[in-house]
C-alpha cells in the first residue's frame, strides 16, 4: 500500500475527482466554532459602562460582532456573565440593587447566558481619603470600608478549564480588564 502524501503515490490530473470525493461532501462554510464568551460583569459595567448611556447591551449580538470579524467561523454556543449581587444596605445609589436585579432578569430572557454570581465581601482598612476634611492633612491615614468582589476571577479561570477539559468549545473569549487574569489566561 502506498502512503497518499508520499511522492509514489499516483496523481489525479486535471479535473479527475478522487475516490472518495463522491461520497464526501466538505463545505468550510458549514463548519462553525463552537464559541464560549466570558464576561466579568463587575468590570464590564464599573470600567466600561457606568458613565456612558450603553448600559442595557445584548451581549451575544455585542460579541458576535467584535468576534466575527476576527474568526468569521466562530459561533456564540454559550455567554457566561460573571458577577456579584449588590448589597443595597452598602450602595451609595439606592435604586442600583434593583437595576441590576432587572438587567439579570432582561440577561436570563434574552437567552444563552448563564449568570454565575459570587459575592461581595466587605472589610475595614486604612487608607488615604481623596476628599479630605479640612482640619487634616492630605497624607493622614484613615478607617475605610472597602468592598471587594470574591469568588469572579476563581470562577471564571474554574469554568474555562472545565470547558476546555469537557472540549465544549472551539474557541473561547474573555472580556475582562483585570491585569491578573490577561497574565493568568495567555
Amino acid at each position: 500500500m502506498i502512503h497518499p502524501l508520499s511522492h509514489a503515490a499516483p496523481r489525479l490530473a486535471w479535473g479527475e475527482k478522487a475516490a472518495f470525493g463522491r461520497f464526501f461532501h466538505f463545505s468550510y462554510a458549514e463548519i462553525r466554532m463552537r464559541t464560549i464568551v466570558y464576561i466579568d460583569g463587575h468590570n464590564l459595567f464599573y470600567l466600561l459602562l457606568k458613565k456612558t448611556p450603553f448600559k442595557w447591551l445584548d451581549l451575544n449580538r455585542l460579541f458576535s460582532r467584535v468576534i466575527r470579524p476576527i474568526e468569521p467561523a466562530s459561533k456564540i454556543a454559550r455567554t457566561k456573565y460573571f458577577t456579584a449581587s449588590i448589597l443595597g444596605s452598602l450602595a451609595n445609589d439606592p435604586g442600583a440593587e434593583q437595576r441590576q436585579a432587572r438587567y439579570h432578569r432582561a440577561l436570563k430572557a434574552v437567552g444563552g447566558i448563564e449568570i454565575i454570581k459570587g459575592f461581595h465581601a466587605k472589610s475595614i482598612t486604612t487608607g488615604i481619603l481623596v476628599d479630605h476634611p479640612p482640619n487634616t492633612t492630605s497624607r493622614q491615614r484613615h478607617r475605610v470600608q472597602v468592598m471587594e468582589e470574591k469568588q469572579t476571577d476563581v470562577s471564571i479561570a474554574l469554568h474555562m478549564y472545565r470547558d476546555a477539559a469537557c472540549c465544549a468549545c472551539d474557541l473561547m473569549v474573555l472580556c475582562s480588564n483585570e491585569v491578573v487574569a490577561t497574565e493568568m489566561y495567555l
